[in-house]
């Protein structure tokens, strides 16, 4: 009788400890979230005992020569993906360099734009799973179309860098200027991404170290002699390949604010004077808007500085319009009511001439008055 009641016991324990653990943990639990990543990294989905890292070890020789492509193609998308959204101002422009080569008329600067994108987004989670894996102690092994993808990645991004080098060189400088506006930001996040990464680092370096000592201690007097420059001197060196490296870009980045400036930190003192009054497209309720009269009636009353939005026509001339057709500043449904809803850029400028931009303003002022008018005298009375 005692032996079954022992048998019992621990069934029983075992059914009130299925009971009492959250039903999560059935489902999401560590073996899950390793067989995970190891299968969005490299596509096999069955955790293997014998790919586990032993003490000391590292990836294969493939591997760890592959691991710096993918870490140069996530850096390349990156900053192409920045270059590019930081040129929002020139998307028109490409976009009617791509249809006058093709004669077909489409928004291709936002299909680049989330290209580059899904680019970025792919190499940065294969750059973390991969992390994941090293942190877990799995070997890492990258399925084969994954390494082809990323080789294209890295020859499409080396392709648009050529692009951008060779006929929009002018689009580098606004980078430079929008990294001195962003470097505070990326001062900061830049010091935070080392400091996390520092732990795992610490780990592995914590691990070398006590195989080195271990690989020491178990080494007779002359195999010390011997493999003293193979294996210790390998193990002391791959410390400093990986200390030392990331010792002196965390230091730099402790030290680059003595250095560096950026327009957007400045002393309260130093700051020059803020404007009273600024012309949104000159003064809109003294004049039509982005006209002449406009600008000089802001001027009249003391404006600052002035706002206009300015779009260029189908044969390259500048004019001012705010909105994406003429319908509400120009007489545009009088003229020609079928092209009423036509970008303004796609009309010459000797057409664009001749509309009138400033009957809309009369008449609406036509109303306005007698209103003001009325309203006053209710007030008086």
């Amino acid at each position: 009788m005692p032996m079954k009641a022992s048998k019992v016991e621990p069934q029983i324990q075992t059914r009130k400890q299925k009971k009492d653990t959250p039903w999560i943990l059935y489902i999401f639990n560590h073996k899950c979230f390793v067989t995970t990543i190891i299968g969005c990294y490299s596509c096999h989905w069955k955790i293997k005992q014998e790919k586990k890292l032993k003490r000391g070890q590292c990836c294969s020789l493939r591997e760890r020569l592959f691991y710096p492509c993918l870490i140069i193609s996530f850096c390349m998308s990156v900053l192409l993906v920045f270059v590019w959204v930081e040129s929002s101002n020139e998307y028109n422009g490409f976009d009617w360099v791509i249809f006058i080569g093709t004669g077909l008329w489409f928004f291709w600067s936002i299909v680049l734009l989330s290209f580059l994108g899904i680019l970025a987004a792919y190499t940065s989670l294969l750059l973390v799973l991969g992390f994941l894996l090293l942190w877990e102690g799995i070997e890492l092994y990258l399925h084969w179309c994954h390494k082809i993808l990323i080789l294209l990645v890295i020859v499409m991004c080396s392709f648009f860098f050529w692009i951008l080098f060779t006929y929009w060189r002018d689009r580098w400088l606004t980078v430079g200027l929008s990294l001195q506006v962003f470097a505070p930001y990326i001062h900061l996040s830049s010091i935070a991404m080392m400091v996390i990464l520092s732990w795992p680092l610490a780990f592995y370096l914590i691990r070398l170290e006590g195989e080195a000592r271990f690989r020491r201690y178990q080494m007779t007097c002359n195999e010390r002699k011997r493999n003293r420059c193979n294996v210790l001197t390998k193990l002391r060196a791959l410390q400093v390949a990986i200390g030392l490296p990331f010792f002196l870009i965390l230091l730099c980045l402790y030290l680059l604010p003595l250095g560096n400036f950026s327009p957007c930190v400045q002393e309260k003192d130093k700051l020059a004077p803020k404007p009273d009054l600024f012309g949104h497209r000159g003064a809109p309720m003294l004049g039509p808007e982005n006209t002449i009269m406009a600008f000089e009636k802001a001027v009249e009353h003391g404006a600052c500085g002035l706002e206009s939005d300015v779009h260029i026509s189908y044969d390259h001339v500048p004019f001012l319009m705010h909105d994406s057709d003429l319908r509400r500043t120009t007489n545009i449904k009088e003229v020609l009511p079928n092209a009423s809803l036509t970008h303004p850029s796609l009309f010459d400028w000797d057409f664009l001439s001749t509309l009138n931009a400033g009957k809309w303003f009369s008449q609406a002022l036509c109303l306005v008055i007698p209103l003001v008018w009325l309203l006053k005298s209710i007030l008086k009375s």
